[in-house]
C-alpha cells in the first residue's frame, strides 16, 4: 500500500507522475484531432458525402479518444485505490495534528488531476460518440432493431 512505506510512497509518486504526464501529453497532442472530428458537419445534401467525416469521427473515437479514456480510468483506479488510506487519514486529522507530510499531499492531488482528465474525456468521447450518430454512424444497429 502506498501509505505504509515512504520509499514505497516516494517510488509510487513517481511512477504515478510519469503516467499522469503521459496521458496529459497525449490528451494535448491529440485534442486537434479531436477538435476536428467534432468540428465536422453533417452535408445537406444527403449522407453519400458524409462518409469521410463518419470515417474521420470513427477513427478519432476507437483510436484516440476511447483508448485514453479506457487509460486514463484504470490509472485513476489504480491511483484511488493506492491513496484512499491517505484521503482517510487526511479526512480524520485536525491543522495541528495532521500528519500528512508533502509527499502524501502530492500523490492526493496526482490522483485528484488523474480523476479530473478521466472525467473530461468522458465527456469528450460522449460529445464524439453523439456526433459520430448524428452524422449517421451505427445506421444498421437502429435499422436492424426497428424491423
Amino acid at each position: 500500500m502506498l501509505a505504509d512505506d515512504p520509499k514505497t510512497l516516494v517510488d509510487g509518486l513517481m511512477a504515478a507522475t510519469l503516467v499522469a504526464a503521459s496521458l496529459a501529453v497525449l490528451f494535448v497532442l491529440w485534442q486537434p484531432d479531436v477538435a476536428a472530428a467534432l468540428d465536422t458537419k453533417p452535408s445537406s445534401a444527403g449522407n453519400a458525402n458524409d462518409k469521410d467525416a463518419l470515417r474521420q469521427v470513427r477513427w478519432v473515437l476507437w483510436t484516440r479518444s476511447l483508448p485514453l479514456l479506457a487509460t486514463a480510468a484504470a490509472t485513476f483506479a489504480i491511483l484511488i485505490h493506492q491513496v484512499w488510506p491517505l484521503l482517510c487519514e487526511a479526512l480524520g486529522c485536525s491543522w495541528r495534528t495532521c500528519s500528512l507530510h508533502d509527499i502524501k499531499a502530492l500523490a492526493v492531488v496526482n490522483a485528484a488531476v488523474v480523476g479530473l482528465l478521466t472525467l473530461g474525456l468522458v465527456g469528450q468521447a460522449v460529445r464524439l460518440w453523439r456526433h459520430y450518430r448524428k452524422l449517421g454512424g451505427l445506421t444498421w444497429l437502429v435499422a436492424r432493431k426497428d424491423a
